[in-house]
């Protein structure tokens, strides 16, 4: 096990967990966008959101495909000519609408956010957690005397003793971790 490429490893999951919240944003516009297009703008906001929404998520899909051997292939059917005027915009919008990835892509960004953060900061989090853990022989005093919450996991660290028992909960929970941190 390398620690160092392992903490790098958990540290990378902050671009995905950004990303995520852009895609929630893009989803946002996406949707509002579609919802819009009985009042008419809704033809000239679907284009420029999906675009967004697109670009997000082949981001998404870049930075996931880089962990695979072959990649991931952006899904999207040809676009058709462009025309000029309504029917150019009335043409663009329904090639977006009628396109099965658009509708892939709003699940995606609708997951993703939830899960998709979890996931990419569950690593983050148990070395973090782990890291306090090894730490609390030496601040449960400073915790417990400011009115701090004095549990680590199911310890309650009232003493020296206890602190050392979270001590050894510690060392699992920053290996978990590093463990968990490549996959």
């Amino acid at each position: 096990m390398n620690i160092a490429k392992d903490a790098r490893t958990a540290l990378a999951g902050l671009t995905p967990a950004g990303l995520a919240l852009a895609e929630v944003f893009c989803f946002s516009l996406l949707v509002t966008a579609i919802s819009l297009l009985g009042a008419g703008i809704g033809l000239f906001l679907v284009p420029a959101a999906a675009l967004a929404a697109r670009g997000t998520v082949n981001v998404t899909r870049r930075l996931a495909g880089a962990r695979l051997e072959g990649g991931i292939p952006e899904p999207y059917l040809p676009e058709p000519p462009r025309e000029g005027g309504p029917q150019g915009w009335w043409s663009r919008t329904r090639w977006i609408l009628t396109d099965p990835a658009t509708w892939r892509d709003l699940a995606w960004m609708l997951v993703d956010p939830v899960i998709g953060i979890v996931l990419v900061l569950l690593p983050l989090a148990l070395i973090a957690f782990g890291v306090f853990g090894l730490l609390m022989p030496m601040l449960w005093e400073d915790i417990s005397g400011n009115g701090g919450n004095s549990w680590y996991w199911f310890v309650k660290v009232t003493d020296r003793q206890s602190a050392l028992y979270a001590l050894g909960l510690g060392i699992p929970t920053l290996l978990t971790g590093l463990v968990c941190a490549p996959p």
